[in-house]
């Protein structure tokens, strides 16, 4: 492809069978850099980007396969061992490799939003599950299970290590999705859809307290919560 959106040619070679690429535009419109992340028969979509005031950017996708997501000459290869394994990745605000990690999707489902802020929340990532999930990307073990489809807000430091989690838990018969989610300095407010095919709660509470709220066969309701910089809920 041909990345410069301007006279000039920047040709980009293919690396995998679908590969992930960051594109920098400069606030004219004209190219800046670009970034690409897969690998041989590696399947790499990136999905959603946000940046930090200080330019750093992080970008939420998925993997198949194993993928090379340091654009130099170094490596820094990551695994998707499921059809579409997420993963977020990291780069500076020259394009230079931050970090990268991957979860695996093995008896959940995942999908998810991010939001990359400064201050003492890092990168946030929403994903959905069911079952049991392992929400540290790294080394170790953090298992959350569910029993409907839940909302697991995950809290990742520069480096993209795991921090902190919370869960908003859908009850059995039930359903959520969280298209959007805003990071800052202070918390993180998410906004999502739940619905229940049958009578089910949705816990908006990932604390010890509980705030239920309850849908009927085939209804859909809308949410927003915020939680705060430790990711409980906001009073």
């Amino acid at each position: 492809i041909d990345a410069a959106p301007g006279a000039g040619k920047t040709p980009v070679a293919p690396v995998g069978f679908i590969d992930e690429y960051a594109l920098r535009l400069n606030s004219a419109g004209t190219f800046g850099w670009i970034k690409t992340a897969g690998g041989a028969g590696a399947t790499a979509y990136g999905i959603e980007v946000d940046y930090s005031p200080d330019g750093d950017v992080a970008i939420w996708g998925t993997l198949k396969g194993t993928g090379d997501f340091d654009p130099s000459v170094g490596t820094a290869n990551r695994t998707g061992d499921f059809e579409s394994d997420p993963s977020v990745w990291r780069l500076d605000s020259f394009g230079d490799f931050g970090a990268a990690v991957t979860w695996s999707t093995v008896g959940s489902n995942f999908t998810g939003t991010i939001s990359n802020a400064e201050g003492s929340v890092g990168i946030v990532t929403s994903l959905l599950f069911t079952g049991s999930a392992d929400l540290d990307p790294g080394a170790g073990v953090v298992t959350r299970n569910s029993v409907g489809v839940s909302a697991a807000i995950i809290e990742l430091d520069s480096i993209c290590a795991y921090v902190d989690d919370a869960v908003l838990a859908v009850s059995e018969g039930g359903s959520c999705d969280m298209p959007d989610l805003n990071a800052d300095a202070a918390g993180v407010t998410c906004i999502g859809n739940f619905q229940a095919f049958e009578a089910a709660t949705m816990d908006l509470n990932p604390g010890a307290g509980t705030l239920n709220i309850t849908a009927s066969p085939t209804t859909t309701s809308s949410f927003v919560v915020r939680l705060d910089d430790t990711l409980d809920l906001t009073s």
